[in-house]
C-alpha cells in the first residue's frame, strides 16, 4: 500500500495523490494535522502529481452523490470513456498550481483582465478566472486550500459549487463559459477545527489523511519521480492515449456490498468504493473486489465496522438561535435571564457540575483523528461553524456603512462613492475605438455605464463586550448564565471582546487581561469560561479597559455599529486600585480604594449613553456586600441579572 521509497506516511500520500489523479471523482483531498512548514513542499509534490496525468472526461459516470443516484446504477460508476493524456509536465502548459488563502477574491476566481498592445493600441481581453478551465485538453489545474477552516466566504462558495460537479458555468464581467471541472483540489486543516468547517464542505473531499508525524525526503520531487505510482501512472497515461485504458475498472457486487458496510454514511460508502476503484486501476486489476475496499479504508485509515462506535445522522449545523437580545432587567426587580427553563437531568447533561479546578481529569474518551487516525474527526467535534456560513452576513444599511470593510470584488456603480478607479478605465477601455470613431476625437471618454466600485464585506454590526470576574465564579454556572447573550451574539454574528480579571494564569495579576474574536466560536472563549481563580481582582483596571474598548468600536465603526451588550459577570469586590494596576506599585493598605475605583471607572462606561450600549451585571449573590452589584449597576447606568438559585446558595454556602 506504500510507495517502495520514503517514510510510510510519505508513501500513503504519494498513494492517495495517484488515486485523485487517476479517477476523475477523486477531485478532493484532505490531510489533517500536517505539521504547517509541510504544507508548501507537500503543495508542491501535489501539483506534480496532478499534472502528469489527466483523467477522463466523457466518464459514463453520474452525478453519484448520495443513495439517490441512479436506478440499479453502480454507486462507484464504471469509468466509461476514455481519459485524455495530459501534456508534459515540464512543458509551457504545464498544470497550475492555485492557492486560495485568507484574502481571495470573487474577481480572482472567476474573471481577469488582460491589456495586450496591438498596432499601436492598448486592448483589452477578459479572460476566465483561476478556477475556470477554459482548455479541457490542458492538464488539470491543483487547487491548494492552506486552512480550509478559515477559509473565507468566496472560497467557500467556489468549493461547493466547483468540487464533485458534472458541469460548472460563469457568466460574469464579460466571461461566458461553460465547462466539466476537473482540478484537484487539496485542503489542510486541523483535526479541532474540524467542527468549524460546513459539513456540505467537507463531503466533497472523499480523500483523506492524518498525517501529525508527517516527514519528507530530503527531495520529495525526485522521491516522487522514483516511487512505484508514478510509474503507474505514467503507463496508465500511455495505455489511455492509445485507447487501452477506459477507467478504473467497476466494482462488483461483493465490494459495493462491503464499501456499505465499512464507511459510515451513504455519501462515504460511494467515496470509499471509489477509491477502491482507483486502487484497483492502479494495481492493473480486471476488477475491484473486497479486497480493494479493505485496502481503501486502511489507506485513508477508516477503522474496521466491528470496532467503530455507532454513529447517528450527520449533523448538519446549530439551529439558529433567537436573535434577539436579552432585554435589561429592572433594578428594583431583578429577574433570571432569559433562556428556557431546563429540568434538572436536562440541566446536569446539558452542563458538568463545575469541581476542584485542581483535580479535573483530562478527556479519556476516543477522538477521532488524534489515536486512531479516523478521516471524519467531524462526527465527534462539537459543531461551532457560524449558521449559514455560505451566506453573507444582512447589511443594515446601504449608507456609509456599505463603504466599509475588506473587498471581495468589483460590481456596477450605483453612485459615486467608493469607485474602484482601475476596473473603470479598464471597462471604459474596451470601447475606445468606437467611442473615438463616433467623436472623431482621440481623448479617453469614460461614461457612467463604465463606473465600477468595489464590493465589500459587511463588517460586525453588533458586539459583546464580556467582563469575566473569575475570583467570582466558584459555586457558580457562568455557562447557563451566560448562555442568552452568547446565543444573541451567535444570531447576529457579533464580534466578542472578552475582559478577565482575577485569574491565576494571567501575565500580570494587577492588570486586567483581554483579548478580542471574530465570533463567538473561538476557542478562547471557552477557556476563559473555566479559567482558574487567583487572588488579586483588579475590577478597576478591568473596567478601564472595557470603556477603552467600547468607545473605540464605536468612535471606528460610527455608521455600522448599531448595539453593543456589555455584560459585566462580577461580585463587585475589586481590592486593587486602579494606580496600582497602571503603575504596578503597590502603595500601603488598600481599604475601599479598589471598590471605589471600579466604581469611577464604571461611571466612563455610563457616560457613553444608552442608545446603542447595553449593560448588565450578572450577580452572583455573594455575602457579605451583597450590595455592590447594585452599587456597580447604578455607576454603569445598566441592570442586575440574578444568578440561578442554586448556584446562590452554593456561593452563600462557600462564604
Amino acid at each position: 500500500m506504500t510507495s517502495e521509497d520514503g517514510p510510510a506516511d510519505f508513501g500513503r500520500l504519494l498513494r492517495v495523490f495517484a488515486c485523485a489523479a487517476a479517477d476523475p471523482r477523486l477531485t478532493g483531498v484532505l490531510l489533517f494535522d500536517v505539521p504547517p512548514q509541510l504544507t508548501g513542499p507537500v503543495a508542491d509534490v501535489f501539483a506534480a502529481v496532478v499534472a502528469g496525468f489527466v483523467s477522463g472526461e466523457g466518464t459514463g459516470e453520474g452525478t453519484g452523490e448520495g443513495a439517490g443516484a441512479g436506478e440499479g446504477a453502480d454507486p462507484a460508476g464504471p469509468a466509461g470513456g476514455g481519459p485524455r493524456p495530459a501534456a508534459p509536465a515540464d512543458g509551457a502548459r504545464a498544470g497550475r498550481l492555485v492557492r486560495l488563502g485568507a484574502a481571495v477574491r470573487e474577481d480572482d476566481l472567476w474573471s481577469r483582465t488582460r491589456l495586450l498592445p496591438a498596432a499601436g493600441r492598448i486592448t483589452v481581453d477578459v479572460l476566465g478566472g483561476d478556477l475556470v478551465e477554459a482548455e479541457p485538453d490542458a492538464p488539470p489545474r491543483a487547487v491548494v486550500v492552506p486552512d480550509l477552516a478559515r477559509l473565507p466566504l468566496p472560497g467557500l462558495r467556489a468549493a461547493v459549487t466547483v468540487l464533485g460537479a458534472d458541469v460548472a458555468a460563469v457568466e460574469r464581467h464579460g466571461v461566458s463559459q461553460v465547462w466539466r471541472p476537473r482540478a484537484r483540489w487539496l485542503a489542510f486543516c486541523r483535526s479541532d477545527d474540524a467542527g468549524r468547517v460546513s459539513p456540505h464542505l467537507l463531503d466533497r473531499f472523499p480523500l483523506r489523511l492524518r498525517l501529525p508525524d508527517l516527514v519528507l525526503p530530503a527531495d520529495p520531487s525526485a522521491a516522487w519521480r522514483a516511487s512505484s505510482e508514478h510509474r503507474v501512472l505514467a503507463d496508465l497515461r500511455n495505455r489511455a492515449a492509445t485507447g487501452r485504458w477506459a477507467g478504473g475498472p467497476a466494482p462488483d457486487d461483493a465490494a459495493l456490498a462491503r464499501a456499505a458496510r465499512e464507511a459510515p454514511g451513504e455519501r462515504r460508502a460511494v467515496a470509499l468504493a471509489r477509491i477502491a476503484r482507483a486502487l484497483a486501476a492502479l494495481g492493473g486489476a480486471p476488477a475491484t473486489t473486497e479486497d480493494h475496499v479493505t485496502e481503501a479504508a486502511r489507506l485513508i485509515g477508516l477503522r474496521p465496522a466491528a470496532h467503530r462506535p455507532p454513529s447517528g445522522p450527520e449533523p448538519s449545523g446549530p439551529p439558529p438561535p433567537r436573535a434577539e437580545p436579552p432585554p435589561p432587567a429592572a433594578q428594583t426587580s431583578p429577574p433570571q435571564p432569559r433562556m428556557p427553563e431546563p429540568d434538572a437531568a436536562t440541566r446536569t447533561a446539558e452542563l458538568p457540575a463545575p469541581g476542584p479546578e485542581e483535580t479535573v481529569a483530562p478527556f479519556t474518551g476516543h477522538t477521532p483523528g488524534r489515536t486512531g487516525g479516523d478521516p471524519y474527526p467531524e462526527d465527534e467535534a462539537e459543531p461551532l461553524r457560524e449558521f449559514a456560513p455560505l451566506r453573507a452576513a444582512w447589511r443594515r444599511s446601504a449608507g456609509p456603512a456599505a463603504e466599509r470593510g475588506p473587498v471581495t470584488g468589483i460590481r456596477r456603480a450605483t453612485d459615486l462613492r467608493d469607485l474602484a478607479l482601475v476596473p473603470t478605465v479598464v471597462e471604459a477601455a474596451k470601447y475606445q475605438r468606437l467611442r473615438g470613431r463616433a467623436r472623431g476625437g482621440s481623448g479617453f471618454v469614460i461614461t457612467p455605464a463604465d463606473l465600477r466600485s468595489h464590493a465589500r464585506a459587511a463588517e460586525p454590526e453588533r458586539m459583546l463586550v464580556l467582563l469575566l470576574d473569575h475570583t467570582s465564579r466558584p459555586g457558580w454556572e457562568w455557562p447557563q448564565a451566560l448562555a442568552p447573550y452568547v446565543r444573541w451574539a451567535y444570531a447576529a454574528r457579533a464580534t466578542v471582546a472578552v475582559v478577565e480579571v482575577g485569574g491565576a494564569s494571567a501575565a500580570d495579576e494587577l492588570r486586567a487581561q483581554t483579548f478580542q474574536a471574530r465570533n463567538v466560536l473561538d476557542p478562547r472563549l471557552a477557556e476563559a469560561l473555566y479559567r482558574p481563580a487567583g487572588r488579586a481582582t483588579p475590577l478597576a483596571h478591568g473596567l478601564l479597559v472595557a470603556a477603552q474598548l467600547v468607545r473605540r468600536a464605536f468612535q471606528q465603526q460610527p455608521t455600522s455599529l448599531a448595539e453593543a451588550w456589555l455584560v459585566v459577570a462580577t461580585d463587585g469586590r475589586g481590592n486593587v486600585p486602579l494606580r496600582t494596576s497602571l503603575t504596578g506599585r503597590h502603595d500601603g493598605p488598600v481599604g475601599r480604594r479598589g471598590v471605589q475605583d471600579a466604581l469611577t471607572a464604571a461611571g466612563q462606561l455610563g457616560a457613553m449613553g444608552r442608545m446603542r450600549l447595553h449593560t448588565v451585571v450578572l450577580d452572583t449573590g455573594a455575602r457579605p456586600y451583597a450590595d455592590l452589584p447594585f452599587t456597580l449597576a447604578d455607576a454603569l447606568g445598566g441592570s442586575v441579572v440574578a444568578a440561578e438559585p442554586g448556584a446562590r446558595e452554593d456561593t452563600d454556602a462557600a462564604v
